[in-house]
């Protein structure tokens, strides 16, 4: 492996490290019956939820270790849909939207936000400067986390 790539892989494998933990946790019979009592589903449909997580792990895989390439219009098609994830989201919660119950629960809120804004842009952010990414490549990887980025893509 070229040296240049280490500090992605390695961030790469962590991700996936974070990742099991969390299909791990939503594994456990406890967190299942608590999250399909808040949601009003059955514990099957966080299974099914857990289960597609780890089977998009699997089919990954493959395609990162033997380094494939999808043509260009299979990855814009593939980033459109991706794309439409996150409003569905948060449309989906927001119909469900409660203010009473959201600020009971405040304290667990303002923490969840600091950790995710704050605590872990602080970790992550000087290791990517410690690992020489600068300038554009910098704010090109803090700003598409978690998003495909690609940059010999001229897409």
């Amino acid at each position: 492996m070229n040296k240049k790539y280490l500090p992605s892989a390695l961030i790469l494998y962590l991700n996936y490290f974070i990742h099991g933990v969390g299909c791990s946790i939503l594994g456990q019979a406890v967190i299942k019956d608590a999250l399909a009592g808040a949601w009003g589903v059955e514990a099957m449909a966080i299974t099914a939820i857990s289960a597609a997580l780890g089977l998009g792990r699997l089919i990954a895989l493959p395609f990162a270790l033997l380094n494939l390439h999808f043509p260009s219009f299979v990855n814009k098609a593939i980033g459109s849909v991706a794309n439409t994830a996150t409003p569905l989201a948060l449309i989906s919660i927001g119909a469900s939207f409660e203010g009473k119950k959201a600020l009971k629960k405040m304290k667990p809120t303002l923490l969840a936000s600091f950790i995710k804004l704050i605590l872990l842009a602080g970790l992550f952010l000087p290791l990517a400067v410690f690992f020489g990414y600068r300038n554009q490549e910098l704010m090109a990887h803090w700003s598409a986390s978690g998003k495909y980025y690609d940059r010999n893509s001229n897409s």
